[in-house]
């Protein structure tokens, strides 16, 4: 579903992390659009979209979750405006916010959220309820979440009434 809501000449954040990659790997192969990503991972994955323009962030590796963090990288996020970003968190909780194990990531997370015209979770549902030591954001600060359609009626019933636009499709 994410991969869907990408639009032609676009400008795109893609985090790191699994349901990140998923994301990559089902983008359509002949859209026109430049990817930002701090993982290289998600790069490698998009090295055979010809018409997909890849910029790879820098910074410190951060070892845990393969994707580039710390002051570096927040300061090379200060190029650019995505129209979308999508981001992972470790942490979904309905009154402690978005959360992460790491502080150089949620750094990294807060940047982008500030700097994208909108922002996307990317939520696996053993994630819902969970909290983490670094927050990312309040609620009001992301536009959505994408599930899977099995997660979509208990991220409505957890999130919904935060303002959460919930948005349904196949996560692997």
């Amino acid at each position: 579903h994410a991969a869907e809501m990408i639009e032609p000449g676009q400008v795109v954040f893609v985090d790191g992390g699994t349901t990140a990659l998923q994301l990559a790997r089902n983008l359509p192969q002949n859209l026109h659009a430049t990817i930002i990503t701090h993982s290289p991972h998600v790069a490698l994955e998009l090295l055979n979209h010809a018409s997909i323009e890849v910029e790879l962030v820098g910074g410190k590796l951060l070892r845990h979750s393969v994707v580039t963090g710390g002051a570096a990288t927040v300061a090379w996020l200060d190029r650019y405006r995505p129209d979308i970003c999508f981001l992972g968190a470790a942490g979904l909780h309905p009154d402690q916010g978005i959360t992460t194990g790491v502080s150089e990531d949620a750094e990294v997370k807060r940047a982008v959220i500030a700097r994208s015209g909108s922002a996307l979770l990317l939520a696996s549902s053993e994630k819902f309820g969970a909290v983490s030591s670094f927050k990312i954001a309040r609620w009001e600060n992301v536009d959505g979440m994408i599930v899977a359609v099995d997660a979509r009626a208990k991220a409505t019933e957890l999130f919904a009434h935060l303002g959460c636009e919930i948005h349904s499709g196949a996560i692997s």
